[in-house]
């Protein structure tokens, strides 16, 4: 969320509009459509990379988790995904 709120702000100021926002891969993906693209496409490929080392779950520093679908996760949230995984395994 800390990473997707500052770019939907920073696309709306620029009279833009998002088109979508996804997790692919492990990592943030952001479309948009603006007028000027140069100054936003650097931010976004920054927030983009910063995603792949930042929690999905809680923001703080993590990295790519396999395990069925790829996600970045802490190590907090990555103990219970395997919970919850070895769990459903029974």
């Amino acid at each position: 969320r800390h990473l997707i709120e500052p770019l939907i702000q920073l696309v709306d100021d620029m009279n833009g509009e998002v088109n979508q926002i996804k997790e692919k891969f492990g990592g943030l993906r952001f479309y948009y459509s603006v007028d000027d693209y140069s100054q936003l496409h650097r931010i976004i490929n920054k927030m983009e990379a910063e995603s792949f080392k930042t929690c999905e779950e809680c923001g703080k520093p993590g990295r790519i988790r396999y395990g069925g679908w790829l996600k970045t996760l802490c190590d907090t949230h990555a103990a219970i995904r395997r919970r919850e995984q070895n769990m459903k395994d029974g």
